[in-house]
C-alpha cells in the first residue's frame, strides 16, 4: 500500500509495486492489482508493465495487456512470461499457429531472475560468526546499537560461547543504550575467555573511569578515587599487551593527573601518547589542560593551540581553554 502510494523507498519502489500486485492477482482481484501499479503503468520499468499487462489480461482486456507488453520479449528477467502471455492472448483471438510458434520461443527463453533490492542484500550477507560481528560493528559505527545487539546476542548464548569480541561487542550496544551494569558483565564475561584481550581490558578500565567522575562530580571524592584506582588496574593490563596502546595512555594520564595527585605521572604518559599520536588533538587537548592546571601557561597555550588546529567542526573546547589562559604580564 505504501508502493501504491508512492512512499515506500525509491529503490524498493518497483519490487514492492509488482509484489503488491502479483499478490492481488493471486486473490482475484485484477483490477486492484492493475490500481496498485501507479497512475501510468505503460511508461514505467519493464517489470511494473508484465505486472500491468498480466492484470489487464485477467480482467479481459487483451488490447491493454498487448500494448502493455510491448517489447517486453526483449528483457531477459521478463521474456518467458512475456512470450508466454502473448501465447495466451493469441489463442484467444484464434491465432493458434502464432501462440504455439510464441510458446516456443518461451520454453527456449533463458531463465532470468529480476533484480531484488529487498532480498538481495539479505541474500549476499555473510551469516558467518565473522560476517556477523563485522555486521554489528557496521551498525554502531552507525549508531544503531540495538540492530547490532540483535545480531551479537546469539553469539554470547550458551555454554559454546567463546568468541571474547562477541562479548565486548555486545557490551558496547548495552552501554550505547545506558545498561552499564550488564555492559560490565559482558566485560568481565570477554576477560574470562580471554585474560589478554586488549579492548575488553581497556572498556573495563573505560567503566570505572567513568564512575569515578560520576561519584567525584557527586562530591564523593573517596569512592570516586577507589573506582580510579580500580580503573587503573584494567589500564595496566590493557597496557601490557600493548604499552603503545593510545587511548590507555591517554586514560591513565588524565586519572593520575587529575584525580589521584600523581601530577607528573599523569603528564608523563599524556607527552608520550602526543609523541606517538601528534596527528590527534585530543592528546594535545588533555596535555594542555594538564600544563594549565599545573600552573605552565606558556606551554599549554602551545599544546592548546595545536588541539585547536586539529579539532573536529564544532569543537571548541580547546578555544574555550586558551581563552581562559592566563594573559603574558597578567599571571
Amino acid at each position: 500500500e505504501r508502493a501504491a502510494r508512492g512512499t515506500g523507498p525509491a529503490e524498493a519502489r518497483e519490487t514492492v509495486q509488482a509484489r503488491l500486485a502479483e499478490t492481488l492477482l493471486a486473490a482475484g482481484r485484477p483490477a486492484d492489482a492493475l490500481a496498485a501499479l501507479g497512475p501510468d503503468p505503460a511508461a514505467s520499468p519493464p517489470r511494473i508493465r508484465l505486472a500491468a499487462a498480466r492484470a489487464a489480461a485477467a480482467a479481459g482486456d487483451d488490447r491493454a495487456a498487448a500494448e502493455f507488453l510491448g517489447d517486453l520479449a526483449d528483457y531477459p528477467p521478463a521474456a518467458r512470461q512475456a512470450l508466454l502471455l502473448r501465447s495466451e492472448i493469441c489463442r484467444r483471438q484464434g491465432r493458434t499457429s502464432y501462440a504455439d510458434y510464441l510458446a516456443g520461443l518461451a520454453a527456449n527463453a533463458p531463465d532470468a531472475t529480476w533484480p531484488d533490492p529487498l532480498a538481495d542484500p539479505i541474500r549476499s550477507r555473510d551469516l558467518s560468526q565473522g560476517g556477523r560481528l563485522d555486521e554489528a560493528a557496521r551498525l554502531l559505527r552507525a549508531k544503531q546499537p540495538v540492530e547490532a545487539e540483535r545480531l551479537l546476542r546469539p553469539l554470547t548464548g550458551g555454554p559454546s560461547a567463546s568468541d571474547p569480541r562477541a562479548f565486548v561487542g555486545l557490551a558496547e550496544t548495552r552501554q550505547a543504550q545506558g545498561d552499564l551494569k550488564e555492559a560490565l558483565e559482558l566485560l568481565n564475561q570477554a576477560v574470562r575467555i580471554d585474560p589478554k584481550n586488549l579492548a575488553a581490558n581497556y572498556q573495563i578500565g573505560l567503566l570505572h573511569f567513568h564512575f569515578g567522575e560520576q561519584l567525584w562530580a557527586a562530591g564523593k571524592a573517596d569512592e570516586a578515587r577507589a573506582e580510579f584506582r580500580e580503573a587503573l588496574t584494567w589500564l595496566d593490563k590493557a597496557l601490557a599487551i600493548n604499552p603503545d596502546f593510545g587511548k590507555g595512555l591517554l586514560l591513565k594520564g588524565a586519572a593520575l593527573h587529575r584525580f589521584l595527585g600523581q601530577q607528573e605521572n599523569g603528564l608523563a604518559l599524556l607527552r608520550r601518547f602526543v609523541q606517538l599520536r601528534p596527528e590527534v588533538g585530543e592528546g594535545h587537548l588533555l596535555l594542555g589542560q594538564a600544563l594549565a592546571d599545573g600552573g605552565q601557561p606558556d606551554a599549554a597555550a602551545a599544546s592548546l593551540r595545536r588541539a585547536a588546529e586539529l579539532a573536529q567542526p564544532g569543537d571548541r573546547r580547546a578555544a574555550e581553554a586558551l581563552a581562559k589562559l592566563p594573559r603574558p604580564g597578567k599571571q
